[in-house]
């Protein structure tokens, strides 16, 4: 799939859930606990939503294109923002940026970046992540066939393991 593609049907994914969301958020939850608070508890549900998203956008996005993706996303998710709040709220720029009280606003830009890089770090060519695995839906960090690789010595190469962790660093030196 195309980046501008891939990121308008990311930003509609994520956007619709949002949309769902806020307005079970505007009318249950915002007369009990206030919008700050309401703003806060949705945010967990949200990067559930983007990190199902990306997922799902992932293994069909084209070489190379999980970046531009998340950023044509993001472009997408910042006009919708922007036109709301500037034709449906009557609120000006600085208003829409830099809300009261401002610690919702924060956790909403930290998940705009999350929404933003997840798709990149969920690609097996980032170096992050490895090859998604279907029978355990987990996803490993090398490549699986690699484990398995025995130096002549009959050894175990701690650079090909499937998981370095400080401990098989440290037993792995250790032996040899």
């Amino acid at each position: 799939m195309p980046p501008v593609r891939a990121g308008a049907v990311y930003f509609l994914l994520v956007f619709g859930t949002g949309f769902v969301l806020g307005t079970i958020r505007t009318l249950l939850v915002v007369p009990v606990l206030g919008a700050p608070t309401a703003e806060l508890l949705e945010t967990p549900f949200m990067l559930v939503a983007i990190w199902l998203a990306a997922r799902w956008l992932v293994p069909r996005l084209a070489p190379g294109a999980a970046l531009p993706t998340g950023l044509i996303a993001l472009g997408f998710t910042l006009v919708a923002e922007v036109a709301v709040g500037v034709f449906l709220r009557h609120l000006t720029l600085p208003e829409i940026a830099f809300p009261h009280p401002l610690l919702p606003r924060l956790v909403y830009y930290a998940a705009l970046l999350v929404f933003t890089f997840l798709p990149y770090f969920l690609t097996p060519s980032s170096g992050i992540v490895g090859n998604f695995v279907p029978s355990t839906t987990l996803f490993t960090f090398r490549n699986p066939a690699t484990m398995f690789a025995i130096v002549p010595d009959g050894k175990s190469d701690p650079g090909r393991i499937l998981c370095s962790t400080p401990y098989s660093i440290a037993v792995t030196i250790a032996c040899q």
